[in-house]
């Protein structure tokens, strides 16, 4: 869920378009910072690695939360004594030794994990305030897969410090700091392919942390005793994500007047109006391009955000479901709410090893702030899966055509305009529909895809009827489309 709030006006805004969000201080989220009941230490194992050495990992293998039939496991990593990433880790359902080891982060920025896996691709759903139900369609059916809290103050994550992480390639290095100490508690997945999974403002954290662990591995290679582990790194995965602002703005007239869930009239003033903000939209971006501060890309965000999206407030639709009613200044899930109630129950922080008075909350609007302020967002992540895709890694990017706040139009025509070694190829391909159970479900576009016998290296995925959590609105599709990518099967066919 992608969620921005700019302090220097009263403006807090999904890919496009304005809304009102009330902050949640960090100290609140811990009961006031001097005084942090913390689970006693002695309840985890601990993992430490002397390349590291100011990082630990906390382990515990807990109760039968969420999914009974697995082996699953939480905790922290500690980083100095700030800052406290949170994980929640669940072994595949079918063979956990042979299948892949993948990662999971919402966006926001803010934005907890816990609501992928409570409400999308998780081994379960929250159903109520008070109780989960088994998710047929979760992604650990075919893959080892942790949920991660970060940076630190997002979701069951935590930090005593006043330093906020506030811009993503800060966020990588804990990301990937993260990595070797959870393989040597479970060297068992350590030659598996890796999988960065994200969605929404994991526009950004996908490719920056895999492109991060892929430099990692690069600089690793250039020495005989390298410092670190490799990362067996295979691909990136996102999600309606935000790898462009400014193209998901430029786009976000066509979407609004002559997309397929068009809620303006194409020849309308308003939809003109939209239109002739583009030149002052390019210009605003080109600045930023040049001179990258925070005073001349801020300026291009709240461009983006306010004037191209103006008057969808005012329309009682969900941004980021057009086909649904919406009314409420952020979102309308239900669930989101069960999820906080949920996570704040005093058994299943204790049985997750979480601080007992840490208040659980989906959304941190300080660290949201804190990456606005950075003028993080402004940023074009399109870059970082250009080097990774000349690396191998491959980049399977897809986007549910019923969501407007990082609209799928916007979301193709990053990858179309990306000089990528498949660029070519690429553009001289048309979609082909994709069919589930003899009904089409979606289009696909994939390069690099040995003539259709793989799922390609840089593959675009149009999910039919889905909004902005496609896992969530298409569970079975969902699921399809990831067993095929990470096994490297042709998504059609």
């Amino acid at each position: 869920m992608l969620l921005l709030s700019l302090t220097v006006i009263p403006l807090v805004a999904s890919c496009v378009g304005a809304l009102s969000v009330k902050q949640t201080p960090l100290a609140n989220n811990l009961g006031g910072r001097e005084g942090i009941h913390v689970t006693s230490h002695r309840d985890f194992e601990h993992v430490t690695l002397a390349s590291l050495p100011n990082y630990q990992m906390r382990v515990r293998q807990s109760t039968k939360l969420c999914d009974s039939t697995v082996k699953q496991y939480s905790g922290y990593l500690d980083v100095s004594k700030d800052k406290h990433l949170f994980f929640w880790f669940f072994e595949s359902r079918k063979d956990p030794h042979k299948a892949p080891l993948a990662a999971w982060m919402n966006g926001g920025p803010g934005g907890s994990s816990a609501l992928g896996l409570l409400m999308e691709n998780g081994p379960c759903n929250v159903v109520s305030d008070n109780a989960t139900a088994r998710n047929p369609y979760g992604w650990n059916e075919v893959a080892n897969m942790f949920f991660l809290d970060q940076p630190a103050g997002v979701g069951y994550s935590y930090s005593t410090s006043d330093h906020l992480v506030d811009t993503t390639w800060e966020a990588a290095k804990d990301f990937y700091v993260f990595l070797p100490l959870f393989l040597k508690r479970f060297p068992q997945y350590s030659e598996r392919p890796f999988h960065v999974l994200s969605e929404s403002y994991g526009g950004q954290y996908a490719p920056h942390f895999a492109n991060y662990v892929n430099r990692q591995n690069k600089a690793n290679r250039a020495f005989a005793n390298p410092k670190h582990q490799h990362i067996n790194l295979e691909s990136v995965l996102i999600i309606n994500g935000m790898v462009s602002l400014r193209i998901q703005a430029e786009t976000s007239p066509d979407y609004a007047c002559s997309g397929p869930y068009a809620f303006w009239d194409n020849h309308s003033p308003r939809c003109k109006m939209l239109r002739s903000r583009i030149p002052r939209l390019r210009q605003l971006f080109e600045q930023c391009k040049d001179f990258e501060t925070p005073l001349t890309c801020i300026p291009a965000a709240i461009f983006a955000f306010d004037a191209m999206g103006e008057g969808f407030e005012n329309m009682g639709l969900n941004r980021y479901d057009v086909r649904k009613p919406c009314n409420e200044p952020i979102v309308c899930y239900d669930q989101m709410g069960y999820a906080q109630s949920y996570l704040n129950r005093s058994d299943v922080k204790a049985a997750l090893g979480v601080p007992v008075d840490y208040n659980y909350s989906w959304l941190n609007m300080d660290i949201n702030g804190a990456f606005v302020r950075a003028a993080d967002i402004s940023h074009d992540a399109s870059p970082m899966v250009h080097e990774l895709l000349e690396d191998g890694v491959r980049v399977l990017n897809l986007a549910g055509d019923t969501d407007f706040a990082c609209n799928f139009i916007g979301a193709f025509e990053w990858m179309y305009r990306l000089d990528s070694k498949y660029a070519k190829e690429f553009r001289s391909l048309n979609n082909t529909i994709w069919k589930l159970n003899g009904k089409p479900v979606g289009e696909v576009r994939a390069s690099a895809d040995e003539g259709g016998k793989t799922a390609g290296n840089f593959t675009w995925l149009r999910v039919y009827e889905a909004g902005h959590m496609v896992p969530h609105d298409q569970p079975e599709v969902a699921l399809e489309f990831f067993r095929k990518w990470i096994n490297n099967k042709p998504l059609v066919g």
